[in-house]
């Protein structure tokens, strides 16, 4: 039976409902005290929601109030409503949804309290009324925001029911319930809500009939819509993707500001990049420009014909307005645009000015990527003087650029330094208050970005003096220190020992701000009403600042420590209520450990628990400071922490468990792990199992350094007390250890030894186990597989059965090479056996290799482990492989230039050799790039035989290229043999020596081979020089015109040691040698000499009865002195005690 009100009982509500309303202060405190006491009668909430939805003939005021306090009463002691009262009132708010005055969404729990809302809700979206159904519909929509929980068992997957009902809607005559009915859907894209995945067909033909709708919200949301199904479901897009496009063509130009954004955000989306919002003026433009940039890197060349024409109009338009738009869009293609943009630093508008700034900042890392003296030097120098601009929007600008410049330069900065210092320094005058905070930034940057090369005298005298002047200028309570303390903590870092004269005065007064700001929140949580809350952002930048000096000046901060109450100051601040204070606090802790831990050791049994506590990853950046500051610790105290390995490690093993764990607060904690392990192994190695396996995928990916060295250190000591901790997680150890590019000699030994001791009898049973049961369940294995190919891999020597239970399982390698999977496809690449008896099984893997070598925009560690594989299986099984070298030679050759010489690399170029043996006519159309692969060895092994006969008989200068490409490459692999190049000297030359006096030979192929030539005569001059005459006068032509290099010296340095050898081969071509020799600008000091030894040779020829002879060997003889100078006089500058006693005899013809 429904519930019904007293009448006496529902008059004296009303009556209440009114007084409430009285302004009297008297009949207020009765309403409140009456209230208090109905509150004590459940049903007195049924009287309120009664009034509310079915008194309709009350006043506003009064069931407006009613429903107040109701909404109050149910967010306060809803769980304590009875059973009849909550069923009543939450049937009332649903029969009453569609009112048009009020909303009835009262807070009545969470769905789980309620699951029947929704469906209840679904079913009342069928009313006529217009306001019913737009109420309902709008109160589904803000119930779908737990849009995860909706999609769950919990509530018995209401979803099913929700979004067949919402997608009718989307043909609704009402332009807002159409737009309520996606916003609706759209939530659950992102989240993949099964639901939808079972409608997504009848979702996407729903969205193209609203395309064109009249209702810019409707469009709007259909934009959004297809820009997250982009992310999601590009599978079903696919099909219609050209109409797409065209359609977002045209919302991007659509009259509604805001669906043109939505738009924009599809082209984002579109190349597979983050998405960049713009904020402030401009956003059309912004994102527009954002949208062309992310297009242009993707399409790149292909995009340039239809962009450029358009561009060009717009860049060079007389209105600065389509100027600014023309700067955005021709961020895209750089080399010839960047000139550009840094003469419209020049520009007349300011507004101009500003944006290209913005716009050279974006690209500052391509910048730098160039040679400097082509951009970065000229950039640098407008960028710089923008930074002085007489408009203070030109000199925010310009001076946020510089900063994004310096942090990609780095010390590409460092020549420049001076320069740098003297503009930042002079924009402290001329700067007002908001810009002088940017500029804070700028320096501080500029220290971060060059470091240590700061620490120079000039640098400090000139950088010193105006930032403590502004820090002697603010008041201790002036918020103008934060940007200064954390710009002042970065210089104090870089200027190490340079920062001492200034250091006493700085520390002094950060430790005075932690120690006022500790005062005042002391007397704050005393007397909370007579004082107000102390701004602790002073103590945490003056904290910072302390960690800068601690950092930038290591030991030498011990006397400053030592004369002061920090240590007490710090032990409060790890205490403090908020995260930020204790984040600063454990950071000093960590860089007080290492720079002075003689003052730190005495406090360690108070400060221990405290960083226990505070080993919480809920409070992330807290955590990661609190562990490293451990790690450190355990560092100094050694077998001393052994009492507080029981107050950390549970914590530490708990969150390197916890998924969703932040990589670095991962890291840190693996490498915490590891130092207490190495500190305090027989505490810790009990443990190892239950941490080992996330300790490995967490350090397997950061570079070698000391923290990644000690932390290895200790889990090899720890698996040395407790081996049976890892041998259920040891494919992880392996993975783990096989990261090291180079581990210390010691460390490696600690990491093979464990290594190898698995290779046993039990590994062989355990190994046949698993072989088995992946033939039983393939399926099993999949997701893994990459553990399982890296597993296979430790096998130093399986038994050949064993082997060939390996073998079988080729075809899972193959169905697992889709570079869609590209960590699965990596390992499974190296999976592969170097065997001969894998020759049955090649056709099943080369076709994906050959694919994934060719596909474009392949991860490179992808390409150089498919490349090396394919290297491989031609070695291995060259009659298979080699017919299809023409296939894969170019991607082959330019995946592997780039990598190290190692087993790997000769493996591979073993059967790239063998290869070309058995098809030499694959490699002839890519033959340059063998060059260059070939010419990547640094100290390839003794038998590289494999690549001297394929590459004399490429010297045929009828292919320019070709021949080209091979010279150079001779001459490189002569340099990295020496003597060892003998054999193969007899190979090359006559075809270089008939080249170089080939007539109309192109000059680069000249050059090419006089080096070559050279570098063999300087590396085997035995085997050379005999042969000096037939090509002395072409090298000296050749040579004589380029500067000089690295090349030009290694191989004149071959000619010298040659004519050593074989002087009378040069007598006849002298003038030519002597011309060669002159034309060196700053030769090395060593070849200089050898030139010297050449001196009688120019002696005999300084006879005036052969002019040109003579001419060419008194022009080489001052060269030779002092390049390029008149030879007496330079002689005489030179050795003036030989040459002032013959003055007389020249001075008057002088």
């Amino acid at each position: 039976m429904e519930w019904q009100p007293d009448e006496q009982g529902l008059q004296q509500v009303l009556q209440l409902l009114k007084d409430s309303q009285s302004p009297n202060t008297v009949t207020q405190r009765a309403v409140q005290q009456k209230l208090e006491q109905l509150n004590q009668f459940p049903d007195f909430n049924n009287y309120l929601i009664f009034v509310l939805t079915r008194l309709k003939t009350e006043d506003e005021p009064t069931r407006s109030l009613s429903g107040l306090i109701l909404k109050n009463n149910v967010k306060a002691h809803y769980q304590n409503f009875p059973p009849t009262v909550a069923e009543f009132i939450k049937q009332e708010c649903l029969n009453n949804i569609g009112d048009p005055r009020r909303s009835f969404v009262l807070p009545l729990g969470e769905l789980q309290t309620w699951p029947e809302l929704l469906p209840q809700l679904c079913n009342l979206l069928n009313s006529e009324d217009y306001n019913t159904c737009e109420a309902r519909l709008e109160h589904c929509r803000r119930s779908a925001r737990t849009a995860e929980l909706l999609d769950s068992d919990a509530l018995n997957r209401p979803l099913n029911i929700m979004i067949p009902k919402f997608l009718q809607f989307f043909k609704h005559c009402s332009p807002k319930i159409r737009s309520h009915a996606i916003a609706c859907v759209n939530q659950f894209i992102i989240g993949r809500a099964q639901a939808l995945m079972d409608n997504i067909d009848t979702f996407i033909e729903s969205l193209f009939a609203l395309a064109a709708d009249e209702d810019s919200e409707v469009r709007k949301n259909v934009c959004r819509a297809l820009v997250m199904l982009l992310e999601v479901r590009v599978d079903r897009l696919i099909p219609h993707m050209h109409s797409i496009i065209q359609y977002m063509l045209q919302r991007t130009q659509d009259p509604d500001e805001n669906v043109a954004l939505e738009a924009c955000e599809f082209w984002l989306t579109l190349a597979e990049q983050p998405i960049w919002r713009c904020g402030g003026g401009g956003r059309g433009g912004k994102c527009s420009a954002a949208a062309l940039d992310v297009l242009a890197n993707v399409f790149r060349d292909d995009l340039l014909p239809h962009l450029l024409p358009l561009l060009k109009g717009l860049l060079f338009h007389p209105d600065w307005v389509i100027k600014e738009s023309g700067i955005l869009g021709m961020v895209a293609y750089l080399p010839e645009l960047i000139p550009h943009l840094i003469a419209c630093l020049c520009e007349k508008k300011a507004l101009v000015r500003s944006i290209a700034c913005w716009t050279l900042s974006r690209y500052a890392h391509w910048v730098v990527s160039q040679p400097p003296d082509s951009y970065l030097k000229p950039l640098m120098t407008e960028l710089l003087k923008r930074i002085l601009d007489s408009n203070k929007r030109v000199q925010e600008a310009a001076c946020s650029a510089f900063a994004t410049l310096e942090e990609e330069a780095c010390t590409e900065l460092v020549p420049y330094l001076s320069f740098i210092l003297d503009t930042l320094v002079f924009a402290f005058g001329k700067y007002q208050h908001k810009n002088l905070l940017i500029l804070y930034d700028a320096i501080g940057t500029l220290a971060d970005s060059v470091g240590h090369h700061l620490n120079q005298p000039e640098y400090i005298q000139k950088l010193m003096p105006p930032l403590i002047a502004k820090w002697n200028e603010l008041k201790d309570e002036d918020k103008d220190l934060f940007p200064l303390l954390e710009c002042l903590s970065s210089v104090a870092t870089a200027l190490q020992s340079g920062f001492l004269p200034y250091c006493e005065p700085v520390y002094q007064r950060c430790v005075t701000l932690v120690q006022k700001t500790l005062a005042q929140a002391m007397m704050y949580n005393q007397h909370p009403d007579q004082y107000e809350a102390p701004d602790k952002d002073f103590m945490i930048v003056a904290l910072d600042l302390l960690s800068g000096l601690a950092e930038g000046l290591g030991a030498s901060v011990e006397q400053l420590v030592s004369r002061s109450n920090i240590m007490t100051l710090l032990f409060q601040c790890m205490q403090d209520t908020m995260p930020e204070v204790r984040q600063s606090s454990f950071a000093l802790l960590g860089d007080l450990t290492k720079a002075c831990f003689l003052h730190v050791k005495p406090c360690i049994a108070e400060f221990m628990p405290i960083l226990g506590l505070n080993l919480n990853p809920e409070f992330i950046s807290v955590c990661n400071n609190a562990t490293w500051a451990i790690g450190e610790i355990a560092m100094q105290m050694g077998a001393e922490m052994q009492p507080y390995v029981g107050v950390v490690l549970p914590n530490l093993v708990e969150i390197i468990n916890r998924p969703n764990t932040p990589k670095t607060l991962l890291e840190n904690t693996a490498i915490t792990i590891g130092r207490l392990g190495y500190v305090c192994p027989q505490e810790v190695a009990p443990q190892l199992q239950q941490f080992i396996r996330p300790w490995c995928t967490s350090l397997r990916n950061i570079r070698d350094n000391e923290e990644k060295d000690s932390a290895f250190r200790g889990i090899c000591v720890m698996i040395g007390v407790n081996p049976a901790g890892v041998v259920q997680d040891f494919i992880f150890f392996c993975d783990a250890v096989a990261s090291w590019v180079n581990p210390k000699d010691d460390l490696r030994d600690m990491c093979t030894s464990l290594r190898n001791i698995r290779d046993n009898e039990e590994k062989d049973s355990a190994f046949r186990g698993i072989c088995v049961m992946i033939g039983v369940n393939p399926a099993g294995v999949v997701q893994d597989f990459i553990f399982f190919c890296d597993a296979v891999a430790s096998w130093v020597n399986p038994k050949d059965d064993l082997r060939d239970m390996f073998y079988k399982f080729m075809p899972i390698l193959g169905l697992n090479l889709n570079p869609e999977l590209i960590s699965v496809c990596n390992n499974a690449s190296l999976g592969h056996w170097r065997d001969r008896h894998a020759n049955g099984d090649v056709g099943v893997v080369l076709p994906n290799l050959v694919e994934i070598i060719n596909r474009p925009n392949t991860p490179k560690t992808l390409l150089e482990n498919t490349a090396i594989t394919i290297g491989r299986l031609g070695y291995v099984c060259p009659q298979e492989v080699a017919p299809q070298l023409q296939q894969f030679i170019r991607p082959w050759c330019t995946s592997l230039r780039n990598i190290r010489d190692n087993e790997e690399k000769d493996s591979a170029f073993r059967g790239i050799c063998v290869m070309i043996g058995v098809n030499p006519a694959g490699v002839v159309q890519d033959f340059i790039f063998f060059c260059d692969a070939v010419a990547s060895w640094v100290n390839p092994k003794d038998d590289l035989r494999h690549f001297m006969p394929i590459l004399g008989l490429n010297l045929n200068p009828e292919f320019i290229s070709v021949c080209n490409n091979a010279t150079w490459a001779i001459g490189e692999i002569a340099m990295q043999m020496g003597a060892e190049m003998q054999p193969y000297v007899g190979v090359v030359l006559p075809n270089l020596v008939e080249i170089i006096n080939r007539p109309n030979t192109p000059k680069t192929l000249l050059e090419n081979t006089a080096i070559t030539i050279g570098r063999l005569g300087y590396v085997c001059p035995q085997e050379v020089a005999p042969q000096l005459q037939q090509f002395i006068r072409p090298w000296c032509t050749s040579l004589r015109n380029i500067r000089d290099n690295e090349e030009k010296d290694s191989a004149f340095r071959g000619i010298c040691v040659m004519i050593g050898v074989n002087p009378a081969g040069v007598v006849q071509d002298f003038i030519f040698f002597c011309d060669a020799v002159a034309s060196w600008v700053n030769p090395k000091d060593d070849l200089r000499d050898m030139f010297y030894k050449f001196m009688p040779i120019l002696g005999l020829n300084l006879n005036p009865e052969f002019i040109s002879v003579c001419n060419n060997a008194t022009w080489a003889i001052g060269e030779i002195a002092m390049q390029m100078a008149i030879t007496i006089s330079r002689l005489g500058y030179v050795c003036p005690q030989e040459v002032a006693p013959q003055l007389q005899q020249f001075i008057r013809p002088w």
